[in-house]
């Protein structure tokens, strides 16, 4: 299993916890809800303000040849790794410019894992 790629900590860094439950309504006005899975997952929708045009290349690099399946991924704001996978297919930024020191950087990175 491939392990997440050495790039810097997210910006921000949100997270969720999921657990699904099913409901049913009724006509006189009641709801019957119980839990549709047996276990809690995790989300976390990472961002970046700013990262440099070769860590945004092993982004999409490591989403390209990961999308699909699982890999190993340390949360910074607990250290526990989580075995996840993309929620999404789809990495989105924006081009920030070119900098004389730093070179080509890219800003409003944003993609999305859940836990498995």
């Amino acid at each position: 299993m491939a392990d997440w790629p050495s790039i810097p900590n997210a910006s921000t860094l949100p997270g969720e916890h999921i657990r699904r439950q099913i409901k049913a309504a009724f006509q006189a006005g009641y709801v019957h809800s119980h839990a549709a899975e047996t276990r809690s997952r995790k989300r976390w929708p990472l961002s970046w303000k700013v990262l440099k045009a070769a860590d945004l290349a092993t982004l999409i690099t490591f989403f390209d040849n990961n999308l699909g399946g699982t890999f190993n991924w340390t949360n910074p704001a607990d250290s526990v790794t989580y075995v996840v996978r993309f929620s999404e297919g789809v990495i989105k930024f924006t081009y920030g410019g070119d900098d004389p020191t730093e070179g080509i950087y890219y800003v409003d990175i944003s993609l999305g894992l859940e836990e498995n």
